[in-house]
């Protein structure tokens, strides 16, 4: 089933998890996982938060995670978010 979490507690095992699965994928492509890659992939992927949906922007590191396309950008490389050197 689903259900729905707030806070850091519940955010982190989620990240986690999603970060864990893009590295991963990076090494399915033979590419050596990047940490530094994931995480601006995490953030360049994330929806921004909107303040008339949600009060408390101020909370959202990036915004809202969207998996679909962090797994995009990892999957097609083409605006160099997941290829090259470690920024």
């Amino acid at each position: 089933g689903l259900s729905r979490g707030t806070g850091t507690s519940f955010a982190t095992a989620v990240v986690s998890g999603v970060a864990a699965l893009l590295m991963s994928l990076e090494l399915d492509q033979g590419h050596a996982p990047s940490g530094r890659r994931i995480k601006q992939t995490l953030l360049q992927s994330c929806d921004p938060c909107r303040p008339e949906s949600h009060e408390l922007c101020s909370v959202f590191l990036g915004g809202r995670l969207n998996v679909s396309r962090a797994v995009a950008s990892v999957l097609q490389p083409s605006d160099g978010i997941s290829q090259g050197e470690d920024r």
